[in-house]
């Protein structure tokens, strides 16, 4: 991500915050945050995810004055296609979205927090089924980081309550 762009995706953020700044908003954005850190080329969802909950008149005033009218064609696309593929069928939204569908459902997947069959039904139909399950890997590995790989937390000594020790687990009394 270039300089300008990341002064871009701050104003966009501080426009946004200007506004109401739901709760969801911000669980949405640290997910993508997690799916696209590698990745500076896919900053338009880290902005669809900040103005994904505003009306599209707000979105297109956002995207100018933050001077990014000239990406906002693929923050729209996200935006447009999102949500579509549970209200139609899967093949017809990948048809229908084919140019952005991999940026849909990488953005469907950060915004549901979890993997759903038909997001892995559009991946597969959309060729990039190994980057799905990637990305599913890397939101759902509790404590995963995309930058590094989980630590195990190594318990010291016995268990409370081990049989071990002469007494029952609490669910055997």
């Amino acid at each position: 991500m270039t300089a300008a762009e990341r002064g871009a995706l701050r104003r966009v953020r501080a426009l946004v915050v200007d506004r109401v700044y739901f709760a969801h908003v911000a669980d949405v954005y640290g997910r993508v945050e997690r799916l696209t850190r590698r990745d500076p080329a896919t900053w338009p969802l880290r902005v669809a995810a900040l103005v994904h909950e505003e009306p599209r008149p707000h979105v297109l005033a956002v995207l100018e004055t933050a001077g990014l009218s000239v990406g906002a064609d693929r923050v729209l696309a996200v935006l447009d296609g999102f949500g579509a593929v549970w209200r139609h069928g899967v093949e017809a939204w990948v048809r229908r979205h084919r140019a952005s569908v991999a940026d849909v459902v990488r953005f469907e997947l950060a915004h549901e927090g979890r993997p759903a069959a038909r997001m892995r039904d559009a991946a597969a139909l959309g060729g990039f089924l190994a980057d799905f399950d990637r990305w599913a890997t890397t939101l759902t590995a509790r404590g995963g980081s995309p930058a590094r790989p989980r630590r195990r937390r190594v318990r010291s000594g016995r268990r409370r309550g081990s049989r071990a020790r002469g007494t029952s687990p609490p669910s055997a009394r």
